[in-house]
């Protein structure tokens, strides 16, 4: 480094940290703060949800990770993480943790500097590792909900996924890479809250020794004690190499975070496009199944015999069916625009780390981190809240359907199969046990039931299993 670029730094740190900070950053601190307060009071609500439900609504929706299995003779079982509660809590954490941001930045740039190495440390803790970690567990988690979801044993097309994510390789993955995102993130961010401290203390040191040689500088630079003039060249050097290393440690976090962002973005993207043909194919053929059956016309000179068998309703559970998938397709991709904004801010971030003596950056910084959050919270805690609080449809009044009348002989059994699970699973009743409908690669079933031991993840209870099966009870339907 030469001479003129380090004291362009030095005086950068010693004189930029005082920069104007704009207007906007205040108020703007102070409506994140708000919003998030909210955020963490709806989170309380939708925890306390299920526990005012019920036994069976606890039963159903406060577990992290339940046991699934694919086949029915499969021994290793899929860890597959609850969306929902997995949501809510992180969520949770995160309002707490970025209010506590919010207070310390507003704090912090109150006077148009950070006061105290207290602040400093405080900052770089949460501002730049820690305030990420819960919102990138939550996506993290329902991103692999989802992938579990999509799986589907008896087509070719999901064949290669299959073989590749199998119960070892699926549960190492999100287990393993959810564990090294968050001791590298925790690590970096608590060594960067130390680099803090020490810039902090040398920038201390160095001020309090141009206090005592500044009125010398200019009257009498002659008078000056060289003793003093050699420990304001080692408290110089010592600053900048504080500086330099605090540089080196943000980029590396910033970084890393920067890389944990897009790998978000490629798991959606992937589950979105795998989910798109999934939802294209079911809906093609129930829509093609549904116009055959309504539309089949019996023989004139034997007449077939009239049942009611319901086929009407599922026509109504055809219609909820439909707007089910395709808002988890609407919702997959909000998330897939919201990480988009997150790679934006780490850019952000990435750029801000070699000007960390630019208050007036620092400050802008401030409010751009948090607003991703902002609107990441809302499509995350609104589908948990679909999930925690679904009514029976139980209650739907026999009088708003229309009675349709079809004739049994002219329906294919498997037809009449298909039409009579989808209305249980609109209805919210359980399949028997040995029900079974196979639909073009896509199982609507119950392939098998299994008593799960009492564990950490959840109490003991008849675990019933549906691959694919877009049910309710469902990988699909639990992750949605």
């Amino acid at each position: 480094m030469s001479s003129e670029s380090s004291n362009t730094s030095l005086r950068h740190f010693l004189t930029g940290m005082r920069g104007n900070i704009q207007s906007w950053v205040y108020p703007g601190l102070i409506i994140l703060a708000t919003i998030k307060i909210i955020t963490g009071i709806s989170c309380l609500a939708l925890i306390l949800t299920p526990i005012c439900r019920g036994r069976l609504s606890r039963q159903k929706h406060l577990w992290l990770v339940r046991k699934r299995y694919l086949h029915s003779d499969s021994k290793t079982p899929y860890f597959v993480p609850n969306s929902s509660l997995v949501v809510v809590m992180c969520e949770l954490l995160s309002s707490a943790l970025y209010v506590m941001l919010a207070c310390v930045n507003y704090s912090n740039f109150k006077d148009g500097f950070v006061s105290s190495r207290r602040a400093h440390h405080m900052t770089s803790t949460l501002g730049y590792g820690i305030s990420f970690l819960p919102t990138f567990i939550s996506v993290w988690l329902t991103g692999w909900g989802l992938l579990y979801s999509c799986h589907c044993p008896n087509s070719n097309v999901n064949k290669q996924v299959i073989n590749f994510f199998g119960p070892r390789m699926y549960n190492s993955c999100w287990i393993i890479g959810c564990l090294l995102v968050v001791v590298i993130m925790a690590h970096w961010a608590i060594a960067l809250g130390r680099v803090y401290a020490e810039l902090w203390n040398h920038r201390v040191e160095l001020l309090g020794i141009l206090a005592k040689i500044g009125p010398h500088l200019i009257d009498s630079p002659a008078q000056i004690n060289q003793g003093l003039l050699l420990l304001l060249q080692n408290s110089r050097v010592a600053f900048m190499d504080s500086g330099s290393k605090l540089v080196k440690h943000m980029r590396v976090l910033a970084g890393f975070w920067l890389a944990c962002e897009f790998l978000l973005v490629a798991l959606y993207v992937f589950i979105l496009q795998r989910l798109v043909k999934l939802i294209r194919r079911l809906l093609r053929f129930c829509e093609a199944e549904q116009f055959e059956i309504l539309n089949r016309p019996g023989s004139a000179n034997n007449p077939i015999p009239v049942s009611k068998r319901g086929v009407h309703k599922s026509v109504v559970a055809l219609s909820a069916f439909r707007q089910q998938l395709r808002f988890l397709a609407v919702y997959n991709f909000s998330i897939t625009l919201v990480l988009l904004g997150e790679v934006t801010s780490a850019c952000l971030h990435f750029y801000a780390c070699g000007r960390p003596w630019d208050a007036v950056l620092m400050g802008v910084l401030s409010v751009v981190v948090m607003v991703p959050s902002i609107f990441l919270s809302p499509v995350l805690l609104y589908q948990s809240w679909r999930i925690i609080t679904e009514r029976s449809v139980s209650q739907t009044e026999e009088s708003q359907l229309v009675e349709v009348p079809i004739a049994s002989e002219s329906i294919k059994p498997e037809h009449r199969l298909f039409h009579e699970r989808l209305w249980k699973w609109y209805n919210g009743r359980r399949l028997d046990e040995n029900e079974c409908l196979q639909l073009d690669g896509h199982s609507l079933t119950k392939i098998q039931s299994r008593r799960s031991c009492s564990s950490s993840f959840g109490a003991g209870q008849d675990e019933f299993i549906y691959m694919n099966s877009f049910t309710k009870g469902s990988p699909l339907h639990d992750n949605l």
